[in-house]
């Protein structure tokens, strides 16, 4: 990695944010307009990255090769670099559709603004796909004060409990239900 170039050890640094990368995706999140011909040639050349479609430009670098990547990456930014890079990297997963990889990184970042609207979005059809694990993993990144302020995050937390606590899914219940009488939300 040394020996590489500063933009192409940076490309590779940036780009192992993105778990799986579309060339468009790695060229907008990195700022570099070769970042697909780069992912190609490290494919090509078996560099522990690997094209997972013929069809699309998609890669996915090994996965030692890639928290390799992530360690240089947190050594070689700032907290506050690195977390809006997480930001805008979940911003590109969330637009294709990686809805779990993108609350993921916005929870990595503590980009609570944007955790917050994409869990309320998705715990509804994730819930029915039985799926209340991933719900109260990505509640579980938020702080309690947050949680607390928005009574369809308490409901959540409370329905995701309920199926095998319900005794514990009481509280977060109750909390959501005083916070929507509060608010008036009828729906709530």
């Amino acid at each position: 990695l040394r020996r590489l170039e500063q933009p192409v050890r940076e490309f590779l640094m940036k780009s192992a944010v993105l778990p799986k990368m579309r060339a468009s995706d790695v060229e907008r999140l990195t700022g570099n307009e070769r970042g697909g011909a780069i992912l190609a040639d490290l494919a090509r050349r078996n560099y522990f990255t690997y094209q997972l479609s013929p069809r699309e430009r998609v890669y996915e670098y090994h996965p030692l090769f890639r928290e390799f990547l992530l360690v240089q990456l947190g050594q070689a930014f700032s907290t506050a670099e690195l977390q809006d890079l997480q930001s805008a990297a979940a911003r590109l997963l969330d637009a294709a559709g990686l809805a779990e990889d993108a609350a993921n990184l916005w929870g990595a970042a503590q980009d609570h603004a944007a955790l917050i609207p994409h869990i309320l979005k998705h715990a509804p059809h994730l819930l029915a796909e039985g799926r209340s694990h991933v719900i109260e993993q990505w509640l579980s990144t938020l702080p309690s004060e947050q949680l607390s302020l928005h009574p369809w995050l308490q409901y959540w937390s409370g329905i995701c409990r309920l199926a095998f606590d319900p005794t514990g899914a009481r509280p977060p219940l109750e909390i959501a239900f005083l916070l929507f009488e509060q608010a008036g939300d009828a729906s709530g």
